[in-house]
């Protein structure tokens, strides 16, 4: 299990319907690259206006608009995912999350290893 910063390359985001994906090119342990995507929906939930990345939530597209990547972080490298996300009175609240805090890659393929928190509030 290798950082995704560090072994992946290209990453972006594809909206498909009303499922968001990670796309990106990962490295295996050969050393060879191969396309990796993930379903974002399948992680990331939203919580009254805020990214759910406790592992619990899901389908955040949902109720999101405005869906977009960054690079923040230290270095400028991290990949930051943003939206507005709805809250429960139906107001947008500006979101983010790092994906490189929730995600690793396994041998040319991205897995969540998110924390029991929430973005910024």
């Amino acid at each position: 299990m290798t950082p995704f910063v560090t072994s992946s390359r290209d990453p972006r985001i594809e909206n498909r319907g009303n499922r968001t994906f990670l796309v990106c090119e990962a490295r295996r342990k050969d050393n060879t690259w191969t396309r990796a995507e993930l379903d974002l929906d399948t992680i990331l939930g939203n919580s009254d206006g805020k990214f759910d990345i406790s592992g619990g939530g899901t389908a955040f597209t949902q109720s999101a608009r405005n869906i977009k990547m960054k690079h923040g972080g230290a270095g400028g490298d991290h990949p930051i995912l943003t939206a507005e996300l709805k809250d429960m009175k139906g107001e947008w609240r500006a979101g983010e999350v790092d994906l490189l805090e929730v995600l690793k890659n396994v041998n040319g393929a991205l897995e969540f290893h998110g924390r029991n928190q929430h973005g910024p509030q």
